[in-house]
């Protein structure tokens, strides 16, 4: 059964790269992050790019084995921050895949 959008007639949005994988519905998304073992300070740095783009978290996994991470985190967009955009003609699903890009420079730096 798939996930409930909050809004019937949004169509789902896929994004992805080779740690980062983005799923958008709405004023949601999911975030699926893989990271190789010893890269510390990912969950505290993850939250803070969510936080610097009005993102609130709704759910997050993490699952470690001995090859690395992944965490799988639900957010949605704060709603006044989401009306904001609308006014100045930028999507929400825009900025999910600025984070996004973020996360894959993040990533990718050491």
């Amino acid at each position: 059964m798939p996930y409930p959008c909050n809004d019937p007639i949004v169509a789902f949005d896929t994004w992805s790269s080779r740690n980062v994988v983005l799923n958008i519905c709405g004023n949601e998304a999911f975030f699926n992050l893989c990271v190789l073992k010893g890269k510390s300070g990912v969950f505290t740095s993850v939250c803070y790019l969510f936080e610097k783009y009005n993102l609130e978290v709704l759910f997050a996994n993490v699952s470690s084995n001995v090859f690395g991470s992944t965490y799988m985190i639900q957010v949605q967009v704060n709603q006044s921050y989401a009306n904001q955009l609308l006014e100045n003609g930028v999507g929400v699903g825009e900025i999910f895949k600025q984070v996004a890009q973020e996360l894959v420079l993040y990533f990718s730096s050491s």
